[in-house]
């Protein structure tokens, strides 16, 4: 009597009460992934810039889910000039003056980069937009 009742035990918790097989997930974030993965998209859509500001694309946050952000472009030293990331909606066309080769101190002067220092072996060239390596 308790074998059988042993047995009939395991086989519901095996294949349910219904006697068909449970399945089983093999890979239980799968749906909450998913889950969030479109909340990040849908808090990701393009915000409305306020006037004087460009929206320009973040790094991706992963899940290659686009980023926005808006960006003074005339003083931004990561997008000078333009957006310096390139998105969905358009190509990069700006400057990041943190990226320029041997630079130190730099800035964004009305959409130009304007280097101030280098770094050691570099000079400032002479109208300022960028460093020369010293021979």
């Amino acid at each position: 009597m308790f074998s059988r009742i042993l047995a009939l035990l395991i086989l519901t918790l095996a294949f349910g009460a219904s006697g068909l097989p449970v399945p089983k997930r093999l890979d239980p974030l799968t749906d909450l992934q998913l889950q969030n993965h479109a909340q990040v998209q849908l808090a990701q859509e393009p915000p409305a810039c306020a006037h004087g500001l460009e929206l320009c694309s973040a790094p991706s946050q992963g899940f290659g889910v686009q980023g926005w952000q808006c960006v003074d472009v005339q003083s931004s030293a990561t997008s000078c000039g333009g957006c310096a990331i390139p998105s969905q909606l358009s190509e990069a066309v700006g400057t990041d003056c943190t990226a320029i080769d041997g630079a130190g101190d730099v800035s964004c002067v009305m959409g130009s980069c304007r280097v101030e220092t280098c770094t050691e072996g570099w000079a400032v060239r002479a109208d300022g937009a960028a460093c020369v390596r010293l021979s």
